[in-house]
């Protein structure tokens, strides 16, 4: 059950983070300019792959459309293993 809300949360968050980077860079305070930033490159970009638009029209894809968003998926993904692997090689699990 948890689970499921986590990824839920995940999916809610990945399709929102350009819009909470629009958000604030229409902010008027400096701090919430940094601060959203952060958050648009710590938290995952789901929208980069969404072809929806191009699929629906019947628009030809260019190689970078499949190959960008792979390699960002795959970075994203490696990177998230190498703090999870840092986080549980402190743990004593006995």
């Amino acid at each position: 059950m948890l689970a499921s809300f986590f990824t839920a949360g995940l999916w809610l968050i990945g399709n929102l983070t350009r819009d909470l980077r629009a958000l604030g860079e229409q902010a008027d305070a400096a701090a919430v300019t940094r601060v959203t930033e952060l958050l648009y490159r710590a938290l995952p970009d789901l929208e980069a792959f969404d072809l929806t638009t191009a699929a629906v029209h019947g628009l030809p894809l260019a190689t970078s459309d499949l190959l960008l968003p792979a390699a960002y998926g795959l970075g994203y993904a490696v990177l998230t293993l190498g703090v999870a692997v840092l986080a549980f090689e402190r743990r004593d699990f006995r």
